[in-house]
């Protein structure tokens, strides 16, 4: 017998028509995406609301701009690079926490993500 008469991988595809993903897991990692998210821009209203709250805010304007009157380093990244890196920063969390849940399962996932929340 010749060795090309051999396939050497079997061509008959019995998973064909059916997808690569499960379609609970995108609806998971989708989950984890919008409650870290949601989080992180929950924790941001809030604090902006809490500030706007506090009165020693109205009387004493200049506090506003005391960062930007901060002697920074050369190396101080520009202002408008803190949205972008906290967005990518939240994502990589969510993909980190879909990743566990993958692994081990919500129930024994469950409380360590309480726990570093």
């Amino acid at each position: 017998m010749d060795s090309m008469d051999k396939t050497p991988v079997d061509l008959d595809h019995k998973n064909i028509d059916k997808p690569w993903y499960n379609m609970n897991d995108v609806l998971m990692f989708v989950g984890f995406v919008l409650l870290v998210m949601g989080g992180g821009a929950l924790i941001g209203i809030l604090s902006r609301l809490a500030r706007a709250k506090r009165p020693d805010d109205q009387t004493n304007s200049h506090r506003d701009d005391w960062f930007n009157n901060l002697v920074k380093p050369w190396w101080n990244p520009p202002s408008w690079l803190f949205g972008p890196v906290w967005s990518t920063l939240y994502f990589m969390i969510a993909v980190s926490a879909f990743i566990v849940y993958q692994k081990i399962g919500f129930n024994q996932a469950l409380p360590w993500m309480v726990f570093f929340v």
